[in-house]
């Protein structure tokens, strides 16, 4: 996790804290997402009442959950470098990522053994605007948007 960054439970919540700001989500959200897929890190952004919480781990999969007033407004799956969907994948894979939350947007940068990635997502809605990964070319079916 990054520096200054904690995640604790209370009351059935998960408390995010950076700095001198946090918001929480519901941990069942949270515990029914980690029960679809395998995360080993999690890192966040607080910009006023809006809280990201993102889960991400080596198989590049990625899930923001996107709250306003310790609400959740929405859940979006990151396609990161697509390495899932990846036509064969052996040895150690490494992955990190940062969220910055802009003015209409929610914005994803993430790098790692399978390339590099930038998404972004509505900041409202979670709808995705755009997505970029120089390493989808190896994939084993079409990805197709929500």
């Amino acid at each position: 996790m990054p520096i200054g960054l904690s995640l604790t439970e209370s009351d059935g919540r998960i408390v995010v804290r950076r700095g001198d700001s946090s918001f929480s989500i519901p941990k069942a959200v949270v515990d029914k997402v980690d029960s679809e897929e395998w995360f080993e890190r999690g890192t966040a952004a607080i910009k006023g009442d809006t809280g990201v919480l993102a889960f991400f781990g080596v198989p590049g999969t990625c899930f923001l959950f996107a709250v306003k007033n310790n609400t959740l407004q929405w859940r979006a799956e990151v396609w990161g470098y697509g390495l899932p969907n990846r036509i064969g994948v052996t040895g150690s894979w490494v992955h990190d990522l940062e969220v910055s939350i802009e003015e209409k947007c929610v914005a994803v940068f993430g790098t790692g053994t399978g390339g590099a990635y930038v998404e972004a997502f509505d900041k409202k809605t979670g709808a995705n605007i755009f997505r970029f990964s120089h390493t989808y070319w190896l994939q084993k079916r079409p990805r197709t948007s929500d």
